[in-house]
């Protein structure tokens, strides 16, 4: 389908954050309903904390889940029918992200570098896995899945930003792994990821991501309960060691960065109907 983006209509900041809202409203009916254990994670976390809601330019909600509730949400959720919302996963060959979404279908972004951008607002669904006890094989395992994630997006590239670096080499590359595919890159990354079992492991974090490295380990017994914090208007979980899980990962999180707004997001947003 050609989409000409001029011909939409962009949604606002606040629309994104409506739509975000109502998703993990979702979420958290169909999580306590079903039994199922989820924590706030991230940004959305930090936000939660520091905000008592969404980081004021922060367009996306995040959420974290061990290994077995990960996989009871995804298959509930694809069950489900009606409604504007719906979950990809690795399940749909067709998916191109290690992780799982909850995608608002009125909505599709534009995405300046990847080719993901069909999709529209979306809350990301990530699970956790266990993660090696020795600080160095932790290390290599992230050393390796940067490699992994480097063709992976190779995979995906539409284009390249002005300061990247290995350009040629880059293209040389993505002939191959275009010619694989994101999907079955992603298929390795997951499976990889689940053979260290998160319930019989000291240490734990989403092991499909690369953003973090080594810093995505933690001990497990920082996720030993939810604790219900404000966030919206309503109250949604964070890990009982949050504090130290958003140490690790951003180190004095309580205090805003001066520069605001979030250089890592390239992606607009637009209504395809409301």
């Amino acid at each position: 389908m050609n989409v000409y983006y001029t011909d939409l209509k962009e949604l606002s900041l606040d629309e994104i954050h409506d739509s975000l809202r109502e998703m993990l409203q979702k979420i958290n009916s169909v999580c306590d309903k079903h039994g199922i254990i989820y924590f706030l994670s991230g940004g959305t976390a930090i936000g939660a904390i520091r905000e008592k809601g969404f980081i004021p330019w922060d367009d996306d909600l995040d959420i974290m889940l061990p290994r077995r509730h990960y996989e009871k949400l995804i298959t509930i959720l694809e069950q489900e029918k009606g409604g504007f919302f719906k979950v990809y996963s690795l399940r749909d060959h067709s998916w191109n992200r290690p992780y799982s979404c909850l995608v608002d279908e009125r909505t599709i972004g534009k995405h300046e570098l990847v080719d993901y951008s069909h999709l529209g607002v979306t809350l990301d669904i990530f699970p956790m896995d266990g993660l090696p006890s020795s600080p160095s094989r932790a290390r290599n395992y992230y050393r390796l899945l940067r490699l992994k994630y480097a063709l992976y997006y190779s995979a995906l590239k539409v284009s390249y930003g002005p300061q990247e670096k290995l350009i040629f080499l880059k293209k040389l590359i993505a002939v191959v792994t275009k010619k694989i595919g994101a999907h079955p890159i992603c298929m390795h990354i997951d499976n990889t990821a689940k053979k260290c079992s998160y319930d019989k492991s000291e240490y734990v974090g989403c092991s499909v991501l690369i953003h973090f490295m080594e810093k995505e380990r933690f001990k497990k017994e920082w996720f030993e309960k939810q604790l219900f914090v404000p966030f919206e208007g309503e109250k949604y979980p964070v890990m009982n060691g949050y504090d130290e899980y958003l140490t690790t990962l951003y180190g004095n999180y309580m205090k805003r960065p001066e520069q605001e707004g979030n250089p890592d997001h390239h992606t607009k947003y637009y209504w395809k109907y409301k």
